[in-house]
């Protein structure tokens, strides 16, 4: 199933920052988010990533308040190592996951930001 969707998820880590960076693009259903997060996890799980930016500007990533609630919480409880993350979105169309991100990241003690433009988000990330 991952090579159903490599024309829409990247998956990059960049060793010499412990920054993985992820790209999603499209339109984005269930079974293509848990293919994105199973790269992710997979990339963090092989070590030395404290950093994570996503990169979902360019995706039509809308879910249901429960469904990313427990996405974040599922992916944060099992990495908890990931202490930044980064986001580049487009505010219009994820306003609804900024707010709920922004919530969830402060009850944790997550840094969180969100960017427009990708060289944004990589300079905050690399602060």
């Amino acid at each position: 199933m991952l090579n159903a969707y490599s024309d829409q998820i990247t998956t990059e880590k960049r060793l010499d920052d412990a920054l993985l960076v992820q790209t999603i693009t499209g339109r984005t259903d269930g079974v293509l988010v848990n293919t994105a997060t199973a790269q992710l996890a997979d990339a963090v799980e092989k070590g030395g990533v404290s950093r994570v930016l996503m990169n979902v500007a360019k995706s039509d990533a809308v879910f249901t308040p429960a469904e990313f609630i427990a996405m974040f919480q599922g992916f944060t409880a099992r990495f908890p190592q990931i202490r930044r993350v980064a986001y580049v979105l487009d505010p219009q169309t994820h306003d609804v996951q900024q707010m709920l991100l922004e919530a969830l990241a402060w009850n944790i003690g997550l840094d969180v930001f969100f960017a427009e433009t990708l060289a944004e988000a990589e300079t905050w990330i690399m602060r």
